[in-house]
């Protein structure tokens, strides 16, 4: 029968390094929010850079989860700000990938708006 002993000292070193990384991990995709607001903030549509980084603090925001996970860093605080976070990084990509680019998105967009406004005013 293999039992495999592990240290107190090795535990508390290991969640030390998951709270480290968790806190590193959530600054970076802070930083990457943050970039996607001055890219938004940018005049002309900057839409590609806003992409890439609200994609990248999603995948930040992934990977907090996973660490968290790996290193049983047990904050309810934490995981439930991370999953609101995540649901609110998801609503801003969407709206994000429905500004229309090409021209064909602009006329599609154009002829929905204009649908929208003749069943309203009936």
């Amino acid at each position: 029968m293999a039992c495999r002993v592990v240290s107190m000292r090795y535990r508390t070193k290991h969640k030390l390094y998951g709270r480290a990384h968790l806190v590193v991990t959530l600054r970076t995709m802070l930083q990457e929010l943050d970039e996607a607001s001055k890219a938004a903030n940018v005049p002309g549509l900057n839409a590609p850079a806003i992409n890439t980084h609200l994609q990248a603090a999603i995948r930040h925001c992934l990977e907090a989860a996973r660490t968290m996970d790996i290193y049983k860093v047990e904050r309810k605080r934490i995981r439930t700000a991370l999953e609101r976070e995540k649901k609110r990084l998801s609503a801003i990509f969407d709206m994000a990938k429905a500004i229309p680019i090409t021209q064909e998105e602009k006329a599609a967009a154009r002829v929905t708006r204009a649908k929208t406004r003749a069943t309203k005013k009936r």
